[in-house]
């Protein structure tokens, strides 16, 4: 019962390639793209902006292709 009640409150993700016919938004999450800038923050010692200007700059590259 408490595993059916905690899969029934997980938040409902959302497939933005589905409803975007843009198959770039899997891609982009399947590099990680967000991830890999939190990783160069703790290990790079970049600035988060500088990890969200380069996150941005390659999800918008995933997506033009």
């Amino acid at each position: 019962m408490v595993a059916a009640i905690q899969a029934a409150s997980r938040p409902v993700s959302y497939n933005y390639a589905a409803v975007s016919g843009n198959a770039g938004h899997d891609r982009a999450a399947q590099e990680a793209v967000w991830l890999q800038g939190v990783r160069r923050i703790l290990t790079e010692n970049i600035t988060p902006e500088q990890a969200v200007d380069e996150a941005i700059a390659r999800i918008k590259e995933i997506l033009s292709e």
